[in-house]
């Protein structure tokens, strides 16, 4: 098992500084000047080529990525160019506001997912089977804007039930997160009677059933435990992109979170903002799926030899 840990530890710096170096070459190739945004409209030339000196911006853009690398090493993301703030204290900031959203979608599509994934299985070409398959099948098509802009017109328009937009208490995050976990719920749906399927199948469920077990023992201890590999996998790391994934949720929904911080700073061309964004994420996505893999490697411990 040290082993195993040791080798996924490994790999954690080469993809932070993939990720770094890819996304400052994007922000740096995209057409737009930051220093008219740290300047103001009416800035003169000199102003903006001062302005540019004292931002680096005018070093070659080699040079600028090595001095972000450096700063990074000190555990200094930057200053926002459009807020005037260290970019750290802006992240620690909206990085709650998403991480409430992703828990409580997380926790609709473990319940609902899992749920409907064994009724779904246990019930095989049933009503009740093709009823949450086709359901599924429209929660990975239907957009997440899409049914967003539905559940605010039905719930918060038509019904008034729910707030429609904003950041607030529990009632505040009903919408978004059903939105939000939509995909992520039909797509453990679907991967749970799968797999579900697949180990119902196997000679153990067959002994365990033969030695006179309950059939809901059968259910849920022997298969589910055995089903749940793949399933845990998919939560997991859907946990991590759910984090960054929120971006389009946050937006209709008003919700001002990361995702919505890392859109407007693109918008705006502020540079420190996106990279110091993109890198938190970056940096909690490769954690969970650490954590993933750990569990994955405790169920199975086939992964753990493996490695």
């Amino acid at each position: 098992m040290a082993r195993f840990i040791i080798k996924r530890l490994s790999q954690f710096l080469p993809v932070i500084i993939g990720i770094t170096f890819i996304t400052f070459m994007l922000l740096y190739l995209v057409p737009g000047d930051p220093a008219r945004i740290v300047a103001g409209r009416n800035a003169t030339p000199e102003m903006l080529k001062a302005i540019r000196h004292d931002l680096g911006l005018d070093l070659p853009w080699y040079q600028q990525y090595f001095n972000y690398l450096w700063k990074l090493i000190h555990g200094d993301f930057g200053n926002s160019y459009r807020f005037r703030r260290p970019v750290i204290d802006i992240l620690l900031d909206d990085a709650p506001k998403t991480a409430r959203l992703a828990f409580m979608a997380i926790v609709i599509e473990t319940i609902i997912g899992i749920l409907a994934g064994v009724i779904s299985a246990v019930k095989k070409y049933s009503f009740w089977d093709t009823l949450i398959t086709l359901a599924a099948l429209a929660g990975t098509s239907i957009p997440i804007y899409w049914l967003g802009i539905m559940l605010q017109y039905f719930f918060g328009l038509k019904l008034g039930l729910l707030p429609i937009s904003g950041y607030g208490g529990f009632s505040y995050m009903i919408l978004p997160s059903i939105a939000l976990a939509s995909s992520s719920t039909a797509l453990v749906a679907l991967m749970t009677r799968s797999s579900f399927l697949e180990v119902y199948q196997q000679d153990f469920v067959t002994t365990a059933r033969a030695k006179g077990l309950p059939e809901r023992r059968v259910i849920f201890v022997h298969v589910l435990r055995n089903a749940m590999i793949p399933v845990i996998t998919v939560i997991g790391l859907d946990l991590a992109s759910l984090m960054g994934g929120a971006i389009l949720t946050e937006t209709v929904f008003s919700w001002p979170g990361i995702g919505s911080t890392i859109f407007q700073a693109i918008l705006m061309r502020d540079v420190p903002v996106v990279l110091g964004g993109t890198l938190f994420l970056a940096i909690v996505f490769v954690v969970i799926n650490f954590i993933v893999d750990i569990f994955y490697a405790l169920f199975d411990p086939r992964i753990r030899l493996e490695a």
